[in-house]
């Protein structure tokens, strides 16, 4: 599993000669352009991945995911935003980023099995089986286990009993769904064309 990022390399051709005298100017310095357009393709990721986040049960947690395509929290954890001057590359380098884009089959790196989380709450903070104390969770494992799995983990309260709900699964390997969100579709190109736009309008 690894990172993955969308780039966009910026090009000029078949302008006319009198529509490049014209916008000469801001046609030399076309950075501030693509960063306007790299924190629109992060938005785009983002949005993009959180609808198709709510349309399913994923088994991946997202939430650093999420948070390192947030183009407002530049410098985030995991974030690409590599500007140069012709072309511009967003996304998020995180390991498991490209497995949430493309899906597969997910084996554990290292230990028996995958630590599922299966509160909301959990999903999104990160929090793993490790992040725990050494007495706040019970592993239970019955008779009749779901295919490819190998126990649960239950919380404990503050007073020392076991909640009713377990807080994560532990899987042999399990099947992401992919969900292709580090794309550039029709929709985005028509934006992007708008902020060249008014780019060459600044002065």
């Amino acid at each position: 599993m690894s990172g993955l990022a969308v780039s966009m390399t910026f090009e000029i051709s078949g302008e006319d000669p009198e529509f490049a005298q014209r916008h000469a100017e801001r046609m030399a310095d076309v950075r501030p352009f693509l960063e306007q357009a790299g924190v629109y393709m992060l938005s785009s990721m983002l949005g993009r991945l959180e609808e198709r986040l709510n349309k399913g049960d994923d088994v991946v947690r997202t939430g650093m995911l999420t948070a390192s395509l947030a183009p407002t929290t530049r410098g985030a954890e995991g974030q690409v935003f590599s500007l140069e001057d012709a072309a511009v590359e967003v996304g998020s380098n995180l390991a498991y980023a490209a497995q949430v884009d493309q899906g597969g089959l997910i084996v554990p790196v290292s230990g028996g099995a995958l630590a599922i989380p299966l509160t909301m709450q959990l999903k999104r903070s990160g929090k793993w089986p490790r992040d725990f104390g050494p007495d706040e969770l019970v592993f239970v494992k019955t008779k009749h286990m779901p295919p490819r799995t190998a126990g649960f983990l239950f919380e404990k309260t503050l007073t020392g009993k076991t909640k009713k709900r377990p807080s994560f699964v532990l899987k042999v390997s399990v099947y992401q769904e992919g969900k292709h969100f580090a794309v550039i579709d029709d929709e985005d190109r028509e934006a992007i064309d708008e902020l060249w736009e008014r780019h060459l309008e600044k002065r």
